[in-house]
């Protein structure tokens, strides 16, 4: 969607034995690396968040959705749940961030996480990206 509202290019240069093969749109670089664009992306393990020392948890109450919707919400919120892409949390917790959704082009939802509250009382991690 960014690509189409010209808000961002993609650019993507590969290099393969001294030549450099350019792919300049996204249905090039899923043409060439079909395997990149296949399910979801998971943790091997539990990841564990550090928070600033002054961090105060937020508890946002849920958001209200159209009755018209709410039965495809459940059934995208169970199909997660069914990949183990989320899980329900039964307990009371520190943290809740709201969910929004936004209708695709196609009619169906996409269902979003807002975490913006966690995310300002995270501290942030170095992440190492190079090779060597």
């Amino acid at each position: 969607m960014c690509t189409k509202l010209c808000l961002v290019t993609l650019n993507c240069a590969v290099t393969q034995s001294n030549s450099s093969v350019r792919y300049t749109s996204l249905e090039d670089t899923k043409r060439h690396f079909p395997d990149r664009f296949k399910g979801f992306g998971k943790f091997s393990s539990e990841r564990k968040l550090t928070l600033k020392d002054d961090a105060n948890p937020v508890r946002h109450p849920p958001r209200q959705a159209p009755i018209q919707l709410r039965e495809q919400i459940k059934s995208k919120l169970d199909r997660k749940v069914g990949l183990e892409v989320i899980r329900p949390v039964a307990e009371p917790i520190d943290w809740v961030s709201n969910i929004t959704y936004v209708t695709k082009p196609n009619g169906s939802l996409r269902i979003c996480l807002d975490p913006k509250d966690l995310n300002s009382a995270s501290k942030t991690g170095q992440h190492h990206t190079g090779t060597g």
